[in-house]
């Protein structure tokens, strides 16, 4: 804004004075790390209950909780000059890979590949295997991709963590499940002309995913 102020101030032959204002960016856990060393228990133990209790709000959903939260912190900063806080409101879906590493991986991709091969004869149009789904999807909760440090970072910069919302990432970071999505197609998902392509949808979809347990199941029993 500085910057953008001083080539103003050149461009129009007016005088330019540094604005006033500081930089001030921060995260949550560094927000709530200051204001522990600054105020010891008085604080923790402060919005320890605060969140307890704020936690029985029904008119909050987690994101206006989490908001809530940083706002009571606030209150602690004394420094009141205009800041920007960076945290997360709502839930993490785990990003997941089907890297191929491990013997299951392979016999799933495989069990794909050979089932799109399969059923591609009986539909009129190319069936493509796309390597990443870019949405949320339940997917997200039988395996994962990221590491503890990364979900550990999540969970500090989330106000609500531990109180409104939790999820047991552990045990889906051990359950580790290889997944592979195969539904529906169709277009304008969501919104007021949502619709199904009917032939993809209905037939081979169902006849794929059979094909794909079927390979899958023999490969386990070898």
């Amino acid at each position: 804004m500085d910057e953008r102020y001083r080539h103003y101030c050149k461009q129009h032959n007016q005088p330019y004075q540094p604005l006033p204002w500081k930089v001030r960016v921060f995260t949550y856990e560094e927000m709530e790390k200051t204001l522990a060393e600054k105020h010891g228990e008085a604080f923790t133990r402060h919005m320890a209950a605060f969140k307890y209790h704020l936690m029985y709000d029904e008119t909050l959903d987690v994101r206006m909780y989490a908001a809530r939260v940083v706002e009571e912190a606030w209150k602690w900063m004394e420094d009141k000059s205009p800041a920007i806080f960076v945290f997360y409101t709502s839930l993490y879906s785990p990003r997941v890979a089907l890297t191929n590493e491990t013997a299951d991986e392979r016999i799933l991709a495989d069990a794909l590949e050979k089932g799109v091969e399969h059923v591609q004869k009986s539909y009129a149009h190319p069936i493509k295997i796309k390597h990443f789904f870019p949405y949320i999807s339940d997917m997200s909760f039988v395996a994962m991709s990221d590491d503890m440090d990364e979900i550990d970072a999540y969970k500090r910069n989330n106000p609500a963590w531990g109180t409104k919302l939790y999820v047991a990432y552990e045990d889906v970071h051990e359950l580790n499940i290889p997944v592979i999505n195969i539904g529906p197609y169709g277009l304008d998902a969501h919104k007021k002309m949502e619709r199904t392509e009917i032939v993809y949808s209905m037939e081979i979809v169902p006849n794929l995913i059979d094909y794909v347990l079927r390979h899958v199941l023999a490969s386990d029993q070898q």
